[in-house]
């Protein structure tokens, strides 16, 4: 399973309940979504938002670690050019708040595409990293614990779908898969920057802060390459495994 973006898991679960038509995969108490129903895309909504919070602390039976907190082994940003040119590299990341309070807030599918958007009013991420590049006019390079904080993040997933046929049986696959990340605030803390030269480090924190809106801005790309590469490889992972008939309940 990859463990390389933060969102991947809560995709995962997302994905999960959205291709939940299936109904031996559902937990008791748990109802299928039929695509022909009037009340459909408000079904899928009610079935992820329960799936985040029935997978806070995962699921061993059905394979699923825990969401909150998740833990990931490696999460990397690499932005070769531009204002933002840094090499971010993370391990042993901890993300803490992506289940209580998260939320789906539309949902459109028709397994063709499926367009989804997703609330998150607080992510902290804490965990091991090693820096270096250039921050829109300055240097900056550092290794040691990191701390970041996204307030009132939407996460937008828009799905593109194409069929393959196996041992005589279609099953969806994604095909394309942009990720789109929009925080309304980020907050950053790298410890020992600057080979642990304290006024220099607290100056580059300051800095990240100030303008934190034109760093994420400069990423989104690199960030979106980095979730769509990710996602695509685990949710295909689980389409292999389930027939279009199977999930495409009209």
């Amino acid at each position: 399973m990859p463990e390389s973006s933060s969102a991947m898991v809560p995709l995962h679960v997302i994905f999960f309940f959205c291709i939940g038509d299936v109904l031996s995969a559902l937990p008791e108490g748990w109802s299928a979504c039929k695509q022909s129903a009037p009340d459909y895309e408000d079904c899928l909504k009610k079935q992820v938002n329960n799936a985040l919070r029935f997978f806070k602390d995962g699921n061993k039976k059905m394979g699923i670690i825990p969401l909150d907190p998740l833990h990931l082994q490696t999460m990397d940003i690499e932005q070769g050019s531009g204002p933002v040119s840094i090499t971010l590299k993370m391990k042993n990341v901890d993300l803490v708040g992506l289940s209580a309070a998260s939320e789906v807030t539309s949902i459109k599918n028709d397994w063709k595409k499926m367009m989804m958007k997703l609330y998150i009013p607080h992510i902290h991420l804490l965990g091991d990293y090693t820096i270096d590049g250039k921050v829109l006019i300055l240097p900056i390079s550092g290794s040691g614990k990191v701390n970041m904080d996204f307030d009132k993040v939407e996460y937008t997933f828009d799905m593109t779908f194409k069929q393959v046929t196996k041992n005589g049986k279609k099953y969806y696959q994604v095909d394309k898969m942009p990720v789109t990340v929009l925080p309304k605030k980020v907050t950053y803390n790298f410890e020992n920057l600057f080979k642990g030269n304290k006024e220099l480090g607290d100056n580059m924190n300051k800095f990240l802060n100030e303008n934190w809106a034109e760093i994420m801005d400069a990423v989104k790309p690199a960030l979106s390459k980095t979730l769509e590469a990710v996602y695509r490889e685990y949710i295909n992972r689980i389409l292999s495994k389930l027939s279009a008939e199977e999930i495409d309940i009209k």
